[in-house]
């Protein structure tokens, strides 16, 4: 009798395997920088990032850890991502990846009240 020991990797995880190993282009130039000290500058975003490609814009959030930066391509956006993810940056070791887009509903108060309390 055959053992239910055997383990046969689902096709769930053979999916995530290969979606894996595709190589994932990057659609937008817009990168989320996470894991920033808050001695952090634009400056000194500016001049690490420019290392791949022209930036357009820089946006720390204060107090938050975290800003985006805006590259010139999307060419330029995934060569920083693949050049800085997890790399040290003034003492702490950043994240950079593609930003999310932004949410454009959901601004008001929760429950919909929108300041009515």
């Amino acid at each position: 009798m055959p053992s239910n020991n055997s383990r046969r990797p689902s096709s769930i995880n053979c999916k995530r395997a290969q979606h894996a190993q595709e190589e994932i282009e990057m659609t937008t130039s817009r990168l989320y920088v996470g894991n920033l000290s808050y001695q952090t500058t634009e400056e000194g975003l500016k001049k690490t990032f420019s290392q791949y490609g022209n930036v357009l814009s820089i946006n720390i959030i204060e107090g938050k850890g975290f800003g985006f930066i805006e590259m010139d391509s999307p060419e330029s956006a995934e060569k920083a991502k693949d050049g800085l993810n997890n790399t040290e940056l003034d003492g702490r070791n950043i994240r950079v990846d593609e930003a999310r887009p932004r949410k454009e509903e959901g601004r008001g108060r929760p429950g919909g009240r929108k300041g009515r309390w």
